[in-house]
């Protein structure tokens, strides 16, 4: 096989392992747990990662496992969500010094992948379950982060134009959560939501290292238990974008098109241009289409990119009423919002 090419196959049901084969300095290990996203869950599953950063059955506690990851010689170890497509995913994954630059009789590969594995599937419990202080201790993290965001104004607008873009599409659910649902969530049910995520997602490892062979098998004989597979990739179908006038306009998610959008006012840079040839080019700072288009020009914001045109989905300057308050009140309430 070529080095450095990618290779993936199911290893058991629902268990799909990749590998770049190659010489690295560094080697990566990841493991991605995939279901459908979820209005109702989504806020339970990125609390998640904040629990299991807090050790596992045989390493209990963060100073424990700091001390396990240096003994696998500096080894880095994290664990986060994200979504994208329509997935919800808890990911977990190890590096660390590629073993060949160790010296002779250091293998390390596969008390890395056990420790990943142990993140995920055996992390630290008390009666079966993550501690309450525990959970109370990470969603006040969480609130905090949510909190943060909204208050961040970019990344507040950000969220404001995905809404606006996704509409009621699960694709724009926000990868943090709820404020609302956090403070909502109890600690039966946030240890309900975690067994079902387990036993209902499918699997995608990662392995960037010189040992992909070897580290499959031993995969496939640690995921023997699995014997079917939860779910196959939906196909979520169109995406419906809510237009200024209550009108609707569909954009076909899975084709052979280019679209590109830009915030309601304009906060992250973008610019566009035509090649010669007559092909549009986007970039987020003029000079990287300086000498590729004749003529450079700001991206609207508000817009959307498809077949060849531009589609607004949001005005700024639009408003549905006025007020005719006196300037002082106009002014205390500006300073308010901004």
């Amino acid at each position: 096989m070529a080095k450095d090419r990618l290779t993936r196959e199911e290893i058991a049901p629902g268990v799909f392992y990749s590998y770049i084969d190659g010489n690295y300095r560094r080697n990566k290990l990841l493991i991605s747990l995939r279901t459908p996203m979820n209005r109702d869950t989504v806020t339970a599953t990125a609390l998640i990662p904040y629990l299991l950063d807090r050790g596992t059955a045989s390493v209990p506690d963060k100073t424990k496992l700091k001390r396990k990851l240096d003994m696998l010689y500096g080894a880095d170890l994290q664990t986060y969500s994200s979504s994208q497509d329509g997935l919800r995913m808890v990911n977990a994954y190890i590096a660390g010094a590629d073993e060949t630059l160790l010296g002779a009789g250091r293998s390390l590969s596969e008390k890395r992948m056990r420790l990943l594995y142990e993140a995920l599937y055996d992390p630290y419990l008390m009666n079966d379950a993550f501690p309450a202080k525990h959970i109370d201790t990470e969603k006040e993290v969480l609130r905090e982060r949510i909190l943060s965001e909204i208050d961040d104004k970019r990344l507040f607008c950000l969220r404001s134009a995905l809404k606006l873009f996704y509409g009621d599409d699960i694709r724009g659910i926000p990868n943090t959560g709820y404020i609302e649902d956090l403070e909502k969530l109890g600690h039966d049910e946030f240890r309900s939501i975690w067994k079902d995520y387990l036993e209902n997602s499918t699997v995608e490892i990662l392995n960037v290292s010189g040992n992909g062979e070897s580290l499959k098998r031993k995969f496939a004989e640690m995921y023997s238990w699995k014997k079917a597979a939860p779910f196959r990739k939906e196909d979520f179908g169109p995406i419906v974008i809510p237009e200024v006038r209550r009108e609707t306009k569909r954009v076909d998610a899975e084709q052979d098109k280019i679209i590109a959008a830009r915030d309601p006012i304009g906060i992250r840079p973008l610019y566009y241009g035509y090649t010669p040839d007559g092909h549009i080019a986007f970039a987020s700072e003029p000079k990287n289409l300086m000498g590729l288009c004749d003529e450079i020009l700001p991206f609207p914001p508000g817009c959307y990119y498809i077949d060849g045109r531009f589609e607004r989905y949001a005005d700024p300057a639009h408003v549905d009423q006025f007020t005719m308050k006196d300037e002082d009140h106009i002014c205390a309430k500006l300073r308010r919002l901004l």
